[in-house]
């Protein structure tokens, strides 16, 4: 949809302002009543792009809140992810670490069976 308007100005509106005679004014009058009808058509073309334009302001406004509220999730997933991949690690090696303790433990036992 253009964003343009026809001229308004009197001499766009092909606008008469003579009066001299009944005719004349006559003629005035009419061309009054057409310079309103386009003013009219105008103001409703500009209230159409202004909804329009609205529209499509709301609508990038929304789909930039979307765009912000998926990649939080996205980095909330990958933070709970590391996090969990860290407690993995530490539980393993808590693991290895008793692990070794008790062959620590089970060698001594031997070693002092043998001495």
């Amino acid at each position: 949809m253009p964003a343009s308007i026809a001229d308004t100005s009197a001499k766009g509106l092909s606008l008469s302002t003579d009066v001299s005679t009944q005719a004349a004014a006559a003629t005035t009058l009419t061309s009054i009543d057409s310079a309103l009808q386009q003013l009219s058509s105008n103001r409703s073309h500009v209230g159409a792009v202004t909804n329009g334009l609205a529209y499509s302001s709301e609508y990038t406004a929304q789909a930039e809140a979307n765009l912000a509220s998926a990649y939080s999730g996205y980095a909330d997933s990958d933070i709970a992810l590391a996090a969990m991949n860290l407690n993995q690690a530490k539980i393993q090696s808590y693991v290895n670490i008793m692990a070794l303790s008790k062959t620590m433990n089970m060698q001594k036992g031997v070693l002092s069976l043998l001495v």
